[in-house]
């Protein structure tokens, strides 16, 4: 089963904070429905990037990768 966007959003919010921070979460669903909080980041100039995706017993999962950057107000 894969883990829960709303699980790994510390992490992915810690990821883009931190210096130096290099960070892959994997195996997260990625329900159109729930993945909002990936699409504000994305417009607040975070570096994420989904490295793969694959259906999983009808969900979407991923690898999701953010980096440190500075990131502007939205």
């Amino acid at each position: 089963m894969p883990s829960d966007l709303s699980s790994a959003a510390f992490f992915l919010v810690a990821g883009l904070l931190v210096p130096g921070s290099n960070l892959v979460i994997q195996g997260v669903g990625l329900n159109p429905t729930r993945s909002s909080l990936l699409d504000f980041l994305l417009s607040i100039g975070a570096p994420i990037q989904v490295l793969k995706i694959e259906s999983v017993n009808g969900e979407l999962i991923g690898d999701i990768r953010v980096r440190h950057a500075p990131v502007r107000g939205a």
